[in-house]
């Protein structure tokens, strides 16, 4: 069962319709269409900084599963909606 949830289910590679990539990894380092980062997850909202310790929430998973990843970035003035689909290398 824990593997079904989304801190676990959302590590991978993505892309979105307009071919940027999002990369999720296990030791906690994520790159956001070319922006690294740290990351971490509590339920279905993504913690992300420049270190381990300076982390903010600044995304939210409103579903994934193993194909498909409807994430939500926050850090601007307005949210917007990033539709994934798995990409496999």
């Amino acid at each position: 069962d824990r593997l079904q949830k989304a801190a676990y289910l959302i590590l991978g590679t993505w892309e979105d319709v307009k071919g940027n990539r999002y990369i999720f990894r296990e030791e906690g380092i994520c790159n956001l269409n070319g922006e690294t980062l740290y990351f971490t997850m509590d339920d279905v909202t993504v913690y992300t900084g420049e270190t381990p310790d300076l982390m903010a929430p600044t995304h939210r998973v409103n579903g994934v599963n193993r194909s498909s990843c409807w994430l939500y970035d926050q850090r601007g003035a307005k949210e917007i909606t990033l539709y994934l689909k798995r990409v496999t290398e």
